[in-house]
C-alpha cells in the first residue's frame, strides 16, 4: 500500500513537471516570436524585442544625440529627453522607430527604417537635425508673437511635461521661473 502511494506521488511530481516545463516552453516561444511591449499613448517600450522588432539592426537609418552641455546631466534629464524625442516622432508619423538610450555616455540612439528614406520629400539629415534641436518656450503677448514678455532659459528655470493633477489625460507643461521671470509673469 505505502510503495503504491508512493508511485501516485512520484507519478503526480512527474506530470506536474512535465507540464510546468511545457507552459515554459510555450511562454519562452511565444516571447521570442512576439517581444514584450507596452504602450502609453502612441509611444511604444519594448522591454523584450520580438521577430517584426529585428529588422532594425541592417535596415535602418540611425542617429546618435548627444547632449552639447558642460551642465550635469541626471538619468532623469536623458529620459525626458527620451519621451520628447519620441514624442517628435510619433507627431511626424514615424511610429515604427526603435529608441534606446546609453545611460553612460548620455546619448540617446535613434533607429528609423530604411525605407523612410524613399518616402517623397524625406531627407534623413534634416529630419535628425530637427529631432535633436532644443525647443524654446516664449510667451508673447498680441497675437503677432513680436513682444516677447518670457524667453527660454533667461526667464525659465526648469520646464518639463507632466498631467493635469485633475484630469490625468490632460498633458500640461509645468515651469519653474527665474525670479526675474516671475516678476515679468506676475506683471
Amino acid at each position: 500500500m505505502k510503495s503504491k502511494f508512493l508511485r501516485i506521488i512520484a507519478f503526480s511530481l512527474v506530470w506536474v513537471l512535465a507540464l510546468s516545463v511545457g507552459i515554459l516552453s510555450v511562454a519562452a516561444s511565444y516571447i521570442s516570436f512576439f517581444g514584450v511591449d507596452s504602450y502609453y499613448g502612441d509611444v511604444r517600450k519594448i522591454y523584450v524585442k520580438g521577430i517584426p522588432d529585428v529588422y532594425y539592426v541592417n535596415d535602418a537609418i540611425e542617429a546618435t544625440l548627444t547632449p552639447n552641455t558642460a551642465e550635469t546631466i541626471t538619468s532623469d534629464d536623458v529620459e525626458v529627453a527620451k519621451t520628447i524625442i519620441e514624442t517628435r516622432l510619433v507627431n511626424n508619423n514615424i511610429t515604427d522607430y526603435e529608441i534606446n538610450v546609453d545611460s553612460h555616455n548620455h546619448q540617446i540612439i535613434v533607429r528609423i527604417p530604411i525605407w523612410r528614406l524613399s518616402e517623397k520629400n524625406f531627407d534623413a539629415q534634416t529630419f535628425f537635425e530637427k529631432l535633436g534641436k532644443p525647443s524654446l518656450l516664449t510667451f508673447c503677448a498680441g497675437q503677432d508673437n513680436t513682444n516677447v514678455i518670457l524667453k527660454g532659459s533667461d526667464d525659465i528655470k526648469h520646464a518639463y511635461a507632466t498631467y493635469d493633477p485633475n484630469d490625468t489625460t490632460k498633458p500640461v507643461v509645468a515651469l519653474e521661473l527665474t525670479d526675474d521671470g516671475t516678476k515679468k509673469f506676475a506683471k
